[in-house]
Order: C-alpha cells, then sequence, then structure tokens
C-alpha cells in the first residue's frame, strides 16, 4: 500500500506574498507614523516631545519589536517561498518520471 501527500506549493506562494504584503503595510504606517513624530517638531518643543521622540526612536529601532517583527516575517516569507519552490521541484520531477514510464 503506497501512501502519497498531496501538497499545493501555490498555497505557500500565496501565504508569502500575503506575509510580504504586511510588512509592507506596517512599514508604510510607521513611515507615516514617524512624519507625523516629524511634523510634532514644528510646533512642540521641551522636554516633553524630547521624551517623546527618543520613545519613538527606541520603537522604531530595527532591534525594536517592530523590527524584530519585520525581519521574523520576512525569515517566515523566505521560507514559504523555498519550501514552494522545493515541491514545485519534487513534483516535476515526479511527472518527468512518470511520463518517462
Amino acid at each position: 500500500m503506497g501512501f502519497f501527500l498531496d501538497v499545493n506549493y501555490l498555497e505557500f506562494e500565496k501565504a508569502a506574498s500575503a506575509v510580504e504584503d504586511y510588512i509592507a503595510k506596517q512599514k508604510q504606517k510607521m513611515a507615516m507614523a514617524n512624519q507625523e513624530i516629524a511634523s510634532l517638531s514644528a510646533n512642540w518643543q521641551g522636554e516633553d516631545f524630547s521624551q517623546l521622540k527618543m520613545k519613538w526612536n527606541e520603537l522604531d529601532d530595527s532591534s525594536s519589536t517592530a523590527g524584530s517583527l519585520q525581519k521574523n516575517l520576512k525569515d517566515y516569507a523566505e521560507t514559504l517561498r523555498y519550501v514552494a519552490a522545493q515541491y514545485k521541484k519534487a513534483q516535476k520531477r515526479a511527472i518527468d518520471w512518470v511520463n518517462s514510464l
């Protein structure tokens, strides 16, 4: 009795695209928030704004939670694309083998 695995590699590619879309939206929203902080500086000076700016810089840093999330999601999307490519190759090899019989 044989076992088989039915995998649709297109689902991996769709998931990777969805993750990449999320990353792009997150970057866009972070950039918009950064512009808002910059525009606040025109009218808001002093210790309060300095503290806000310092906290925002910590949040916007690549080593922050937001930065780590983006990196991890990017790695996840790359892994999904790699897995999709591997399944696609395996399916092609299987089809080629069957056709050669």
